[in-house]
């Protein structure tokens, strides 16, 4: 999300007529978030087999199981367009099927699959990329209706072609891993490859399983940096490619799933072999808590996940009036607030605290708000709410 405040400031006086608030939103766009039945802010879906993804609560609760009917051994990547629909590769029948937010299934998606499409990341522009591990092991490229767009043909190294994908918010700089020592980066607007993300490769070796140590699902982190699962832990780079901080949990050593909390702060991610699913706090390194899927798990979705390449540029603006005032005067502010896309703005949130020094007198929210104010002539802050998305392009006026 990109808030952009133009503040005219120059407020003096003890009366305040505020007209408007501070835009902010709850949590990043570009997800449905509803509640009720249907998926919920913060549910997990694990990629477990059998055609199958699980959704669970944050707290480990078993709620849905959503089935392609493809019987695929492996079930992995997935990821939720502006609708909220999840989209879902099937490893092992080559195949990527769509369900809607209710957990519907609505049938396949894209086609030409060569063999084993495992990840799946959405741009800003709501076209999906499907990394194929094998085969070609190319990237296929649908609209978001699942027309056919072009194949990206990005450098892969060995064993594996395009496992895993993320895109970063210019739209255009692709970062994937095949399964090697490195995080690889792609421009996809020229079609030309980058220099590898991470500054030193990856350790290697083994497992004490005897499973290689290579790098599977990434994710982009709006703060800079990339989180990596590398079997046998899971790894934080910063901005500059650097490797800063190590998680794991004791007899965890494959790491495979990975993907970040709407709360911003915490992560899930999932053990490909034990079925165990952890969430851990992104500085601390702490495990926040954990469940069992009860069975391996191919991939791991959080319903609200963050992604940069995806969600909703607020434009807000807020200007005063008179400015100056006069001690003891009137000042009206006026905010306008403009989504400018992609995504539908969900659960959108307003909040204000009134300026030092003056005191609040009134406020008329736009409809389809509704707001709580301090009482008149008292100080705190105003906090408003829209109970429907605020739409690609819709503009509100406090």
């Amino acid at each position: 999300m990109n808030n952009r405040r133009t503040l005219i400031t120059g407020i003096a006086g003890f009366v305040l007529i505020l007209t408007g608030a501070l835009i902010w939103l709850a949590f990043p766009p570009g997800k449905k978030i509803k509640a009720g039945p249907g998926f919920n802010k913060g549910d997990v879906f694990c990629a477990t087999g059998s055609g199958q993804v699980k959704r669970f609560s944050p707290t480990g609760a078993l709620l849905q199981t959503l089935d392609s009917g493809s019987g695929s051994t492996e079930t992995t990547g997935m990821a939720f367009n502006c609708d909220g629909d999840l989209i879902s590769t099937q490893f092992t029948t080559s195949s990527v099927f769509r369900f809607n937010i209710e957990g519907v299934l609505l049938g396949p998606f894209g086609s030409g699959y060569d063999l084993r499409p495992e990840s799946v990341v959405i741009d800003g522009f709501e076209n999906v990329y499907i990394g194929q591990a094998d085969g070609s092991r190319t990237i296929r490229k649908f609209n978001s209706a699942g027309t056919f767009i072009t194949t990206i043909s990005p450098p892969v190294g060995n064993p594996r072609g395009t496992d895993w994908l993320d895109i970063a918010g210019d739209q255009k700089t692709l970062f994937y891993t095949s399964e090697g020592h490195e995080i690889r980066r792609f421009d996809l607007s020229t079609n030309t490859p980058l220099t590898n993300f991470n500054t030193v490769p990856f350790p290697g070796g083994t497992n004490p399983g005897g499973r290689p140590i290579v790098a599977y699902a990434l994710r982009l982190l709006r703060a800079g940096g990339v989180l990596v699962a590398n079997t046998q832990n899971i790894l934080r780079l910063d901005a500059a490619g650097n490797v800063v901080q190590t998680y794991d949990v004791s007899g965890e050593d494959d790491w495979f799933a990975l993907n970040l909390d709407p709360d911003g702060t915490t992560f899930w991610s999932g053990n490909l072999i034990t079925g165990q699913v952890y969430r851990f706090n992104i500085s601390t390194g702490a495990v926040v808590s954990n469940f069992d899927a009860g069975t391996r798990i191919g991939g791991l979705a959080v319903f609200g996940e963050i992604t940069l390449a995806t969600g909703s540029d607020l434009e807000v603006t807020k200007v005063d009036a008179p400015d100056p005032v006069l001690t003891c005067g009137d000042i009206t502010y006026t905010i306008k607030l403009t989504n400018k896309g992609p995504c539908p703005a969900r659960s959108t949130e307003l909040n204000d605290a009134v300026p030092p020094n003056t005191t609040f007198r009134s406020m008329t929210p736009p409809a389809g708000w509704t707001c709580t104010t301090p009482a008149v002539g008292g100080t705190g802050n105003v906090n408003c709410k829209k109970a429907t998305p605020l739409g690609d392009g819709e503009m509100a006026i406090f």
